[in-house]
């Protein structure tokens, strides 16, 4: 089993830095591929979110090249659930550290999915998302750890007021800003030609989901983010945006 994958990231029309980090990262157990992808958003509101995107996926390459790459048994992923939120918290802990010796605020987001065989483990910190994604239909895995959300969770906001709000892109948890942190997790399988897409808000924002599962779904991973990539440059792109775009 093996995987069609594509990634984009993109400062987009209106920023001059990229504060997103990509990561993909593969390995071969016989004839089945694990694969580990990986969005981060660093929080543009805040110094040096560039530093901290990058910290979180150069930290989990080194965690793959020395854990993952030596393996000679595939992979458990009953027991990768609980080491992957284990780093994720030391990640967290090295982005305080971080913090305190740079005096300021330091963030980011994550959306982090491990695939071995048919198998997926996904953990979610903060707005970036992870969708599923086949021929009919787009179904959005995580849940955005937003004010909006939680309004809308709460029964005092609707969907609509949701899409349009001004705090919509406020955040209630992510990587560094407060001691106080959670990570999502959440694992299921995938089916053959069903692809999981990672995305930062920069992305998602503005897209509608049919344009990621109706005629796109009929074209190759590559050819759907550069299609959706060049459509996000022809509008607004007022935000860096950044894919990863997997079939099995």
């Amino acid at each position: 089993m093996k995987y069609k994958v594509a990634a984009v990231s993109d400062v987009g029309n209106v920023r001059t830095k990229n504060e997103d980090s990509i990561l993909v990262c593969r390995k071969l157990f016989l004839r089945k591929e694990a694969l580990l992808a990986v969005v981060a958003d660093g929080m543009g509101g805040l110094c040096h979110g560039d530093w901290a995107s990058r910290y979180v996926t150069d930290s989990l390459q080194k965690w793959w090249n020395a854990e993952i790459l030596p393996m000679e048994q595939e992979p458990s992923m009953e027991a990768l659930c609980d080491t992957l939120g284990f780093v994720i918290e030391k990640l967290h802990e090295g982005i305080r550290m971080e913090m305190q010796k740079m005096n300021t605020k330091i963030g980011t987001t994550l959306s982090l999915v491990f695939i071995y065989d048919d198998e997926y483990i996904i953990y979610q910190v903060g707005d970036s998302r992870v969708y599923l994604i086949d021929g009919k239909a787009v179904s959005q895995l995580t849940k955005d750890q937003t004010w909006c959300q939680e309004e809308y969770d709460a029964g005092r906001m609707t969907r609509t007021e949701m899409l349009t709000h001004k705090k919509r892109h406020v955040l209630t948890n992510a990587m560094g800003i407060k001691d106080e942190f959670y990570s999502r997790f959440l694992t299921g399988q995938v089916k053959h030609k069903q692809r999981l897409l990672l995305c930062t808000d920069g992305y998602y924002t503005y897209l509608e989901e049919k344009e990621l599962y109706r005629k796109p779904f009929q074209s190759d991973v590559k050819k759907v983010l550069n299609q959706t990539a060049d459509r996000i440059r022809r509008g607004k792109a007022e935000d860096n945006f950044s894919a990863i775009l997997i079939e099995l």
